[in-house]
């Protein structure tokens, strides 16, 4: 019964420890204050409980951390002595230690007002600030319920944005860029950007796209701004890799398309297709190196058969060997003397061996007339 209860005791301690944990959250964001942004920037979290923030930080998508303090419940504000936050491509995680507590990604906010990017029921919404209080997550579906009462005599027939992909190979391979067409159908007239990834059954982003007007490549985690322009029906063309950090991925696999109007946050349309991810081929350039090494290992096989034919022509014909073929004959003649047989020698190569022992012969027979002629001459006195 003791063991019973003891177990009762610490799974009820575990859930009330979970639940202050994944009670914090980041709630609002102000990247791009009217008027300066050093020391107007802040963020805003918010826990229902009471939180020891000793041991926290926040990052921001440059890698820069700041170390969090104090002890709050329900909202807290933390400000920045300088310009802490892009206005564009940001990202915000919140970390305890070194665990990830929560995050916001790819937000961007070019307008220099008081509107904010809140946290609204899981997904988030920019709208006027509601610093130190509750987001006022009702001011969008209001206005969008207003909009749309505005202009249901207008818009009864108008069809529904949707997109289409194109291009998509059942099998990606690793390692490859490949391009793939998106089709966006009845575009209002605005600009629109897309967030076009892969990701795995962890829900990893493992993809890259290439943004053209930076001319470089972007994690698939961003959006690419002003990417259609409406209205209308629009084809645009989009070429993506796989991270180099994923490298050794390879199986089933998701790619998705999502689309929304520039300078706000909801999600327009989305579309997505299953993939498969074939395994990284060897590197390529290595492969070519190796096939040249091989084609001119084998062009020089050829070129010295060819040659020692020559050589045993001439042996036959008595017919000389063209000096445009000298080198190549030294070539096989040195390859065979390494293996300790000789099968070919110049007739300059026999004058030069042997014109060392013929000097050699000479110098002693002029050493032996000499000691002879002295001798002779030291009997003679």
């Amino acid at each position: 019964m003791k063991k019973l209860m003891v177990f009762g005791t610490s799974l009820l301690l575990a859930i009330v420890f979970i639940s202050l944990v994944c009670a914090i959250r980041i709630n609002e964001v102000e990247s791009n204050p009217e008027g300066s942004d050093a020391k107007n920037e802040w963020i805003e979290l918010y826990s229902e409980n009471e939180i020891d923030l000793d041991g926290w930080r926040i990052e921001n998508g440059d890698q820069q951390s700041k170390e969090l303090e104090g002890v709050f419940q329900g909202y807290i504000i933390i400000n920045f002595s300088a310009q802490w936050l892009d206005n564009s491509e940001e990202s915000l995680s919140l970390y305890e230690g070194d665990v990830l507590r929560d995050s916001f990604t790819s937000f961007e906010d070019s307008y220099n007002d008081n509107r904010t990017w809140q946290y609204c029921d899981g997904d988030w919404s920019f709208l006027d600030s509601s610093k130190n209080k509750e987001n006022d997550c009702e001011e969008e579906e209001n206005n969008n319920s207003n909009e749309e009462n505005n202009n249901s005599n207008e818009e009864t027939t108008e069809q529904e944005i949707y997109l289409e992909l194109e291009g998509i190979e059942d099998d990606i391979q690793n390692g490859e860029e490949f391009d793939i067409d998106v089709l966006a159908f009845n575009l209002k007239d605005k600009e629109y950007d897309i967030r076009l990834y892969i990701y795995n059954k962890n829900g990893d982003v493992i993809s890259e796209i290439y943004n053209e007007e930076e001319d470089k490549w972007k994690s698939g985690d961003y959006f690419i701004t002003k990417f259609f322009q409406g209205p209308g029906n629009e084809t645009e063309t989009a070429t993506l890799r796989i991270k180099e950090s994923y490298s050794d991925f390879s199986g089933e696999a998701s790619i998705r398309a999502r689309i929304r109007a520039t300078g706000t946050s909801p999600i327009i349309v989305e579309k997505g297709y299953p993939i498969e991810i074939l395994e990284k081929e060897a590197n390529t350039e290595k492969n070519s190196s190796k096939e040249d090494k091989e084609e001119i290992t084998a062009e020089q096989t050829e070129l010295n058969k060819e040659n020692n034919k020559e050589i045993e022509t001439s042996k036959s014909t008595g017919n000389v060997i063209k000096l445009g073929n000298r080198e190549v004959v030294k070539e096989s003649v040195n390859e065979t003397r390494e293996e300790g047989k000789i099968l070919y020698e110049s007739s300059n190569e026999i004058i030069k061996k042997y014109s060392i022992y013929g000097l050699n012969l000479i110098l002693i027979g002029i050493i032996i007339f000499l000691l002879i002629s002295f001798k002779k001459k030291q009997n003679q006195e």
